[in-house]
């Protein structure tokens, strides 16, 4: 569209008015029509609202309502046609067609005597010259240059015969380079054509020998399938009479617990008129009838006005004690009558110690079974804690009940050791507050075997607690209130069964604390105190803990040296010593060819020893 120019000399362009939307779509197509502005023989337009029409120089019609459509048309068709130029292209395009704009027009410019020049071929006539021709040409022309430069400083140009020897001298290799590539040629097709043949050969016996492998194969196959299904029989016969013996096996261990129950109970029952008497030494019985002389040793040795009524009496059941610190076999004595045993038992309880007219402490213990020895004598440690305690009686029960009963009056009984040593614990901590009447609870109590917390000394749950994070009744406050169960589960993994020890723990939190969270007291600060915060905090480095390690073991050397003399080493003694063998030490790193680590590590020390022990010569 051309411009129209008014009376005041104004360019001005008459355009339709279009909508917003209209003049958008149309506007688009700016770049298609761009392009073919200058394409000669092709017509354009655009139809209402937006539809590019294009008319080839060849009378092909083409509309379009998507500019990238049109685009790719015209890239295609017109610009392409000519040259195969890609895609990718299309900005180089712009690029030349804005130079030629700039240093030419856009319609053809006319030539000029240089562009003939440029452009003019070497060779009269019209005949074109083919390839060959052009190699003869292009070498002979560069042998001709050659010349030319060689001889640029002479006063007489080259001659024609010499440029004709040149080209002849260099033919001659010429003819040796194309008769050794075709020599080479030849030679390479004759190898490929043996190659060709032997893999053939090769391939054909390969394929034989497959046919074969693969015929043995078959056959190993078919026998290994046979064996696995033999195999698999057999399998399933031994599962069967595994599964048989595995119900036997089940049978059998029901059947022999009551049996085994039985037999202890049998054994415990042949031994209710047992007593065992432990230090009489080897050899005072002898010359005399083991009965009679226990009779008379216990009537002496426990004030009785008559020899107990015994049935036998000997040695317990093993060697002999021959070496000098074993001690001597217990004696196993059967009293005739269950009320004598209890009433030795009594006496020997109320005496606390018993000596035998030849002078040996003895004791009289009851006559258990194996098992019942082994239960009862895991509660040596729990009564060893108790025979401190004062007001606090305990005792064990038949087979192996622990009995406690508190200054208080309280009463618990334990048959698992590790519950007993927990309560026990827990009531000396109780005897500690109590001395320093300290009574209010403190929120470092545990709760797993807590004495105030009953449920938690019987319910193996709060051990699940306590492996898991819970171990007092801080844990149980977050954020100042207490811990939701939801919480719970979801910080401590406490699973959803739990619920109701949930309940249990916050009943007893609500009776001796609040759910708000407690004031912490000067006892809980001194039991939540790290016993290693008072210590030094500068942390020591590899080489430091070395260079420690080193000179301590030198102090330990030199202690041991001297550990029967009457005065210790002294300090002087230890630092000579550190420095003799820093001697040997920076011999060894030098031989390394680390001695820089040898100085990182004991510069320290000798500047130490320069300091304060300069008049000291190390020899």
């Amino acid at each position: 569209m051309k411009s129209v120019t008014t009376p005041d000399g104004d360019q001005v362009w008459l355009l339709p008015d279009f909508t917003q939307a209209v003049s958008k779509q149309r506007a688009a197509f700016t770049e298609v029509r761009g392009l073919l502005r200058n394409c000669e023989g092709v017509r354009y337009g655009l139809k209402y609202p937006a539809i590019f029409m294009i008319t080839t120089s060849g009378g092909h019609e083409a509309s379009f309502s998507h500019p990238k459509l049109a685009k790719e048309f015209v890239l295609n068709k017109v610009l392409k046609k000519d040259f195969n130029i890609p895609q990718s292209c299309f900005f180089r395009y712009l690029q030349i067609r804005s130079y030629v704009r700039t240093h030419f027009s856009l319609g053809a410019p006319q030539s000029t005597w240089i562009d003939d020049c440029l452009i003019w071929i070497p060779v009269t006539g019209e005949t074109r010259i083919t390839t060959d021709q052009a190699e003869a040409v292009a070498f002979s022309t560069l042998l001709a240059r050659r010349l030319i430069l060689f001889s640029w400083k002479k006063a007489a140009p080259p001659s024609h015969k010499r440029w004709v020897e040149e080209v002849m001298s260099h033919l001659k290799l010429e003819q040796l380079k194309h008769t050794t590539r075709g020599s080479i040629a030849k030679y390479y097709k004759d190898l490929v054509a043996k190659i060709e043949e032997k893999a053939i050969a090769q391939s054909a016996e390969l394929q034989i020998q497959t046919t074969q492998i693969r015929t043995e194969l078959r056959s190993v196959v078919e026998q290994v399938n046979k064996r696995i299904e033999v195999t698999e029989g057999r399998v399933s016969e031994l599962e069967a009479e595994v599964s048989n013996h595995s119900d036997s096996i089940t049978c059998m261990t029901s059947d022999n617990c009551p049996l085994r129950d039985c037999c202890e109970d049998l054994e415990a029952r042949s031994r209710r008129c047992n007593i065992r008497i432990i230090g009489v030494k080897e050899g005072r019985e002898h010359g005399k009838h083991p009965s009679q002389f226990v009779a008379d040793m216990l009537k002496v040795s426990l004030g009785l006005d008559k020899p107990p009524t015994l049935d036998r009496a000997h040695r317990a059941l093993r060697s002999r004690a021959t070496q000098d610190g074993l001690p001597p076999r217990a004696f196993i004595v059967k009293c005739h009558y269950l009320s004598e045993k209890e009433s030795l038992l009594k006496k020997a309880i109320e005496m606390k110690s018993v000596t035998t007219p030849d002078g040996d402490q003895i004791r009289l213990l009851p006559d258990f079974t194996q098992a019942v020895s082994k239960q009862r004598a895991a509660f040596t440690e729990v009564r060893g804690l108790l025979r401190n305690c004062e007001g606090v009686r305990y005792g064990l029960k038949y087979p192996a009940i622990l009995m406690i009963t508190t200054s208080g009056g309280h009463e618990a009984s334990f048959s698992d050791p590790k519950l007993a040593k927990e309560f026990v614990l827990n009531k000396i901590w109780t005897q500690f507050r109590i001395h320093f009447k300290h009574k209010q609870a403190l929120i470092a109590s545990p709760i797993l075997a807590n004495v105030h917390f009953s449920p938690s000394l019987t319910d193996p749950s709060f051990r699940l607690w306590h492996g898991r994070g819970i171990r007092c009744v801080k844990d149980l406050f977050k954020n100042g209130h207490f811990i939701s169960f939801e919480q719970l589960k979801k910080d401590f993994n406490i699973p959803q069964s739990c619920f109701f020890r949930y309940l249990q723990i916050r009943s007893y939190v609500r009776t001796h604390f609040s759910l708000a969270a407690p004031q912490s007291t000067w006892i809980d600060d001194c039991l939540n105190m790290d016993p290693c915060d008072r210590g030094l905090e500068t942390r020591i480095t590899t080489d430091q803990a070395e260079a420690v390690a080193f000179s301590t073991l030198l102090a330990r050397r030199l202690i041991l040296f001297s550990w029967k003399k009457a005065a210790p080493p002294s300090h002087k003694r230890w630092v000579e010593e550190v420095m003799s063998h820093l001697k040997l030490e920076q011999l060894k790193h030098t031989t390394r060819g680390s001695i820089a680590k040898y100085y990182k590590v004991w510069q320290p020390f000798l500047s130490y020893f320069e300091n304060e022990f300069s008049n000291i010569k190390i020899t």
